[in-house]
C-alpha cells in the first residue's frame, strides 16, 4: 500500500520528497482565454520531477509514521526500504 499512501501524501501536500533521489512537485497552471479562436481552456495540474532537489523529508517521515502508528525513524527506514 506503500504507493498508495505515497499518492495520498502527493495530492494532499503537493509536493513527494524522495530520499537521495529528488522531489515530485504538482504544479498549477491558470486557465487561458483564446479570444480570437474563442475557446476557454480550464486550469490544469502537472507532476514535475526535480532531480536532486531535496525538500521537507521529516514531514513525509511523521506522516508515514503516523499512518502506519510506527515512530518516525522506523517510517524512513520503510520508505528507504520501499524506495532502494
Amino acid at each position: 500500500m506503500m504507493y498508495a499512501d505515497l499518492y495520498e501524501y502527493l495530492l494532499i501536500h503537493h509536493e513527494l520528497p524522495l530520499p537521495g533521489l529528488g522531489v515530485f512537485q504538482v504544479r498549477r497552471h491558470p486557465s487561458v482565454i483564446d479570444f480570437p479562436n474563442r475557446q476557454i481552456q480550464g486550469p490544469g495540474y502537472t507532476i514535475e520531477w526535480q532531480e536532486g532537489q531535496q525538500s521537507d523529508q521529516e514531514g513525509l517521515w511523521n506522516w508515514i509514521a503516523n499512518n502506519y502508528n510506527i515512530p518516525a525513524h522506523d517510517a524512513k527506514h520503510k520508505l528507504e526500504k520501499f524506495i532502494f
